[in-house]
């Protein structure tokens, strides 16, 4: 009798392991981020902007800003980074947009870079708009509505699915990052890593 009793209830604890174990979440700051502009009205294809509070992104027939986010060595064995034999269920990269005005915006995409970059000296004229060949994977990794209410929008949270990018960059050990355009005529201003507020800075989830 005592016998079975033990075997019931080893049992029962086989069959509740699953409905409590969890999968680890972790949250990372990204550690580079920039915006660059194209224009045929300023000339400004060279200025750097690797330390601005917000990143403009806009896009219209003579200008064009394009957002760059980028985590160095997210793989590895310390605590701040993910194991290279992890596995990899989800992963998120979560924008603070910060304001929205000009006309009703359709849709943010985000892509995965096959280019190196460097906030602190990146521009429009040494690496070019973000789907220029060998820039990004031109598919886009992510793509979400922007808002529609005009003029003005603030403190939206966008969150864009970027699994994808993660289980690639552990097969292959290469990382550049994200880019990210808007096709349509509005000025967008997103937080980035420079932002004082530090919960609206962008991050990994």
């Amino acid at each position: 009798m005592k016998s079975k009793i033990l075997l019931s209830l080893f049992l029962i604890l086989i069959w509740l392991i699953p409905l409590t174990a969890s999968a680890d979440m972790a949250t990372f700051d990204i550690q580079e981020d920039a915006y660059t502009t194209y224009s045929t009205i300023l000339g400004n294809d060279n200025a750097n902007f690797g330390s601005s509070e917000t990143l403009n992104i806009y896009q219209n027939s003579h200008y064009r800003g394009e957002g760059f986010f980028k985590i160095n060595d997210i793989f590895g064995a310390s605590q701040d980074q993910i194991s290279a034999n992890a596995t990899i269920i989800s992963a998120e990269l979560r924008l603070h947009l910060d304001s929205a005005f000009g006309e009703a915006d359709n849709e943010y995409r985000l892509y995965q870079l096959t280019k190196n970059w460097d906030e602190s000296t990146i521009t429009s004229n040494n690496f070019g708009r973000i789907l220029d060949t060998g820039n990004a994977i031109p598919t886009a990794v992510s793509i979400l509505p922007g808002p529609t209410a005009n003029p003005y929008v603030t403190d939206t949270l966008y969150s864009f699915d970027v699994t994808a990018s993660l289980l690639s960059w552990q097969a292959s050990g290469q990382n550049y990052g994200w880019g990210l355009i808007s096709p349509a005529s509005r000025n967008i201003f997103f937080s980035s890593e420079y932002e004082s507020n530090t919960s609206l800075r962008p991050s990994l989830v």
